[in-house]
Formats: structure tokens, sequence, C-alpha cells
């Protein structure tokens, strides 16, 4: 009985020791990235040393901008979605706090994990081996695995209240962009569940609202007399294969389905706003789609532990017609010009995420294959096309999450000109954007997880651009 008690009191001890030292190294790489890296710039051996298995997080490449020097919020500026009882305002808040807290504590542990792509590829290999099939146990306890094998993610409800509010704030820029006659689309770029289908087991205890929120929102916003452009009906209107249309193991559209939607907005934009978008631009036909077999793993791919979901293809789809753009994306101090390969892609990325190890497709802070474009949800970008006849003298506004990514890059294909923001990295007056860059239509397009609800603690919201 003694010499368990010792063997168990000494595993005790291995254990606690084991766990200690993971917290110290999430300690540190947290600290040395946040102070280090972020604020006083520092790139050199000891952070290369501190982020050896995660080299990306080491990189200063990002500029710091003071967008609200650049793009001033005037006086008269209203700040909406303030609430009318301060009781209702203090308990969102909070909770909205709480949440946040919890899941920056969450992402830390895992991203800042030194070896977790190792340690991870070990434990599924060990699976592999013992026969263990457990597909629902996942590191993020927001993932789900579908019925139909595909991955997606919780989306809690937004409350009415909330919503109501979103639709005040974007009603309140409405009238702005109406003053100076610009027009204002919101499209809704859907979501992996589909609303007819949704895959789900077992539905009844999942929380996952993500077509529920859209609806309401889009609601909200037709009830203002927003012009909105809903792409779920278009989907299911066209008998898109849904769940084909998006990566097994990742929340984004794959790549084919973003040129498709770009060919959805341009025919929206010549019926409702007089453009001359070339439909011909946006087939199939007219791009050289090249799959990468076996070379894509997505966020939540690698947000799974015991279950390792097999990596899927990738396709890459470039112009075959002759393309001249000058990109700019201040954060990040690129500037490029030439064609859409050398301009808008990166097709120096997709080449190093072929070499990838298998370790490196496990590590959450790997950048996969879906982000080989130029702009990756920086503050700005500016893409100016050099070459397009039909809409040369046009500009658009695009304010947008990642499910946009290719799909923009399409649009500028016949575009004079794009400007892309996301609002969560620009803290300037997005009013003052529109008022220097004077475009002739804002297109805000989001998809059903990046419905924001208002931030109460500062009564704004992300379409109040305070």
């Amino acid at each position: 009985m003694k010499e368990n008690g010792k063997a168990a009191y000494l595993a005790t001890g291995i254990c606690l020791s084991i766990l200690v030292l993971f917290m110290l190294s999430i300690g540190v790489r947290l600290g040395t990235q946040q102070i280090l890296i972020k604020r006083m710039r520092m790139e050199n051996v000891f952070t290369h040393l501190v982020f050896w298995d995660q080299p990306n997080l080491a990189s200063t490449s990002n500029i710091d901008i003071d967008w609200q020097a650049l793009y001033p919020f005037e006086e008269t500026e209203p700040v909406t979605g303030r609430p009318e009882s301060w009781c209702f305002n203090l308990a969102d808040s909070y909770a909205t706090t709480v949440q946040t807290l919890k899941d920056k504590i969450e992402r830390y542990s895992i991203d800042f994990l030194t070896g977790r792509g190792l340690m991870i590829g070990w434990y599924r290999n060990y699976n592999s081996l013992t026969g263990w099939r457990i597909p629902e146990i996942c590191t993020d306890s927001k993932i789900i695995y579908m019925k139909n094998g595909y991955l997606a993610e919780e989306v809690p409800r937004t409350s009415e209240n909330a919503m109501a509010e979103i639709g005040n704030a974007v009603l309140d820029f409405s009238r702005y962009l109406e003053d100076v006659e610009i027009p204002l689309y919101y499209i809704n770029a859907g979501g992996k569940v589909n609303p007819e289908d949704k895959e789900l087991y077992p539905q009844d205890i999942i929380r996952e609202f993500s077509n529920e929120n859209q609806d309401a929102l889009l609601k909200a916003l037709s009830d203002r007399g927003i012009n909105t452009l809903d792409l779920r009906e278009t989907m299911l209107s066209e008998d898109l294969d849904w769940y084909a249309a998006y990566y097994k193991t990742d929340i984004h559209w794959k790549v084919e389905t973003g040129l498709w939607a770009a060919r959805t907005i341009a025919q929206m934009l010549n019926e409702q706003e007089g453009f001359e978008f070339d439909s011909h631009l946006f087939e199939e036909s007219s791009y050289v789609m090249t799959t990468y077999e076996d070379c894509f793993l997505g966020e939540l791919g690698r947000g799974c532990t015991a279950f390792a979901p097999d990596r899927e293809s990738y396709t890459c789809i470039l112009p075959r017609f002759e393309t001249d753009f000058a990109v700019e994306i201040p954060s990040s101090g690129v500037m490029r010009a030439g064609s859409y390969k050398e301009a808008l892609y990166d097709y120096e990325h997709l080449q190093n995420v072929l070499s990838y190890s298998d370790s490196d497709h496990l590590t959450l802070t790997q950048l996969d294959a879906y982000y080989s474009v130029t702009w990756r949800n920086d503050a700005v970008g500016i893409f100016k096309n050099n070459s397009t006849k039909d809409n040369a003298d046009k500009k658009i506004l695009m304010l947008q999450d990642s499910y946009s990514w290719y799909s923009t890059t399409y649009l500028a294909c016949d575009a004079g000109e794009i400007h892309v923001i996301h609002p969560e990295q620009f803290d300037g007056s997005i009013r003052a954007y529109v008022k220097e860059l004077q475009p002739d239509v804002v297109i805000v397009m989001y998809c059903g997880r990046n419905i924001k609800a208002i931030d109460l603690s500062s009564h704004t919201s992300m379409f109040d651009f305070r």
C-alpha cells in the first residue's frame, strides 16, 4: 500500500510539474508577444527562440498607424447603440467582458502552448494505434462535429435588443451616406450551417443560432429600409451543393465559392447601380484552376485533439485574362504591382504551405492555404485596377471579414478601384474615409458567425465606426 501511495504521489507531482511548466511557457510567450514584439517592436534571436515552433508569432511586420489622426471623428458624429436602461447596460457589459476574457484565456492557452502541434500529432497517432475513435473531443469546446463529417462552430443567439441596436446603427450610417448620395448594401454571406438542412446532432442541445441571427439582422435592416442581399437565398435558389461550397475543416467558403459570390455581387451592382461588370470574367472557364490535394487543414480541424480529420484539397484560381494591379496595404507595409498573381494573390505563401510538415498543419497559429491572399483582415487595403475598361472610373468601399477575401479580389478584376476595411482593425472614422474617397457604393459584407452585438461597455458597435 505504501509503495502504491508513493507511486501515486510521484505521478501527481510529475503531472503538476508539467502543468506548471506549460503555464510558465504560455506566460513567457504571451509576455514576449504583447510587450517585446507588439509594443517594443523587437524581433531578434530571443523572440525567435521563444517561438521556435511558431515563427510567424515572432514577426514585427505590422506597422502601427494612427488611423484616428488620419481620419478623425467629427464632434457631430452621433454615438449610436446606447441602451435606455443602465441596468441592461451593466448586465450586458459584464456578460460580454466575462465571455471575452474566457475566450482569450482559452485561445492563448492553445496558441502559446509550446510544441502543441507535435503533442497533438503524437496523441492522434496513439489514438490511431489503439483504435480509439472519439470525434466529439475537441480542444475548442465551440467546435461541432456534424452528421455529414463537416466541422462547424457553435454560435450563440444574439438578443433582440442588441440586434435592434445594430439595425439602428446601420440606419444612422446609411442616412449619412444618403446625404452624400452614396448607396449602401448589406450583403449577408451566410455560414457553414445550411438553414434547410442543419446536419446537427443532437440538434436540440447544440447552441448554433447563426441562421436565426442572420434572419433577425436582415429583418431589422429591411424594416429600416436598408438594401440587403442574402447569399443564402441565392445559393439555395441556384441549387448549389451547400456543404460542398465550404471546407470541411474550416469556417470559410472554398475559393471556388468566393468566385461565385463575386459574380453574384457583380450582377447585383450591374442591375441596381449601373455598373458594367463583364459576366464572362466571373466564369470558371476564364480562370486557371489548380487543385492541390491533402494540403489544407482549416482552423476547426486544427482545434480538434483526439479526432484527426483528414486534410483536404485547396484550389488556386488565377485569371487567364490579362490583369494589372497596384495594391497597397499600409499596416503591413505592402506595396505590390503587377498581375493578379503578383499583386493580389500570395503565391509564395501557398508554396510555403505545400511544404508544411504534419506538425505545421496541426499548429493553430500557422497560417493555412486559405491565407494565400495579400489582404488578410488588415485595417485598410487598396486595390487599383489599371487594366479594366468596364468600370475604370468606379470606386467601391467594402467593409468585410475573412469570408470576402477572395470574392473581393475577383470583383477587383473588373473594377477601377476597391478599398477594403476591416472595422475591428480600423479605429478611425469611416465617415471621414468615405468623405475622402467618395466611393460609388459602400458594401458591408459579413458572415453569420461574425454578426457582432453592440459593445455596451463603450456604447459602440461594428457599424458605429467610432
